[in-house]
């Protein structure tokens, strides 16, 4: 992961604005939030990185730009790359108080592990 950010951190930056180690969990239920960025206090457009673990071949991320309610999906990236150990990175802009997380997109088998880390960069 840390060669994916070094490529792609934004002009200037040498570490992430906003970081979120998302807990270990057990099979999780479908659309569980694996990290949340919590309610941004500044509105701009954020690069984001995922780093994505799972020992599971039916784990599936999605990354979704949330409402300032944490009420609703505002856009949603779902990569589509399953299981393993992997990082992606997406582009949002986002209003004051919106947030970024990390989902399971389905139900995790029984006794896998996942786990997600979250990275934001305030982009100009």
């Amino acid at each position: 992961m840390a060669d994916i950010a070094n490529l792609l951190q934004p002009q200037g930056k040498t570490s992430p604005d906003i970081m979120v180690h998302g807990a270990e969990q057990t099979a999780p239920a479908a659309a569980t939030v694996m990290a949340d960025s919590g309610a941004l206090v500044a509105a701009g457009k954020v690069m984001v990185l995922v780093s994505w673990g799972a020992d599971d071949n039916v784990a599936t991320p999605e990354i979704a730009h949330r409402n300032a309610a944490n009420s609703a999906d505002i856009e949603v990236d779902y990569p589509g790359v399953p299981g393993g150990t992997s990082s992606y990175v997406s582009w949002f802009s986002l209003a004051v108080g919106e947030r970024i997380v990390v989902r399971n997109k389905v139900a995790g088998t029984a006794a896998k592990v996942y786990q997600a880390g979250l990275f934001l960069w305030f982009v100009p």
